[in-house]
């Protein structure tokens, strides 16, 4: 009931598509890969636009195997699911997309600066790749790399990207919201009076603040230069 009423339930996942579908509508989007899909939200969300077509991208398989089926229920034909790692990109054709899309993704791959390159050949010129990542003083588990303000410059510099903008994000409101919302999972009859509050007052949280404990990156592939003959 809550899933059909609210849709996503995870609260800090809602609060993190907020930057994101603020960044995809700020450009232009017909052509969309999307690595590290998870449940498909964003590919589905794309796909609303019959103009538009996604590739997902997720080591899952039985997530993938889920978006299969549900794509195919909602005749949503357009979208095309792929199961696999960060290997899986140098099988993908260059110069294809529009837009990719890394939501919370970037830490876990063991080469970075070699999959940023990657997904660079993949865009279009003037395309461009919209990532969420976390910033944190170590590594979790599954964690290969740690950012900041000036590594994440650095890093899609290296990989070729004209420009990276970057957006503070996850600041104390919404680590508060946060602690609210995990201490309430662990009792849920608690949950069903205090999420919809939680969501509530999470409509009302700036997208971005000062000193946030995550990154919305928005780097740009340059233009092909025109040679006069």
């Amino acid at each position: 009931m809550f899933i059909r009423i609210f849709g996503v339930v995870d609260l800090p996942t809602r609060i993190r598509s907020h930057a994101v579908l603020w960044a995809l509508r700020r450009v232009s989007c017909d052509r969309v890969l999307d690595i590290g899909t998870g449940t498909g939200v964003y590919a589905f969300y794309i796909t609303r636009n019959p103009g538009c077509e996604v590739v997902a991208l997720d080591v899952d398989a039985n997530r993938i195997e889920i978006i299969r089926y549900i794509a195919n229920k909602l005749e949503r034909h357009r979208l095309l699911a792929l199961c696999g790692d960060h290997g899986v990109l140098s099988t993908l054709p260059k110069v294809d997309f529009s837009v990719i899309l890394a939501v919370e993704v970037l830490q876990y791959l063991p080469d970075l600066r070699r999959a940023l390159r990657e997904l660079h050949e993949r865009l279009r010129p003037g395309g461009v790749l919209i990532a969420h990542v976390p910033v944190r003083k170590a590594l979790l588990p599954f964690d290969f790399n740690l950012f900041d303000d000036a590594s994440l410059k650095k890093f899609f510099a290296e990989a070729g990207f004209e420009r990276s903008e970057i957006c503070q994000t996850f600041g104390r409101v919404v680590l508060c919201l946060e602690g609210i919302f995990s201490w309430c999972v662990q009792r849920p009859w608690l949950m069903g009076a205090v999420y919809p509050l939680l969501l509530l007052a999470a409509t009302f949280v700036p997208k971005f603040s000062e000193n946030g404990k995550g990154r919305l990156v928005i780097a740009t592939k340059s233009l092909l230069k025109v040679t006069a003959k």
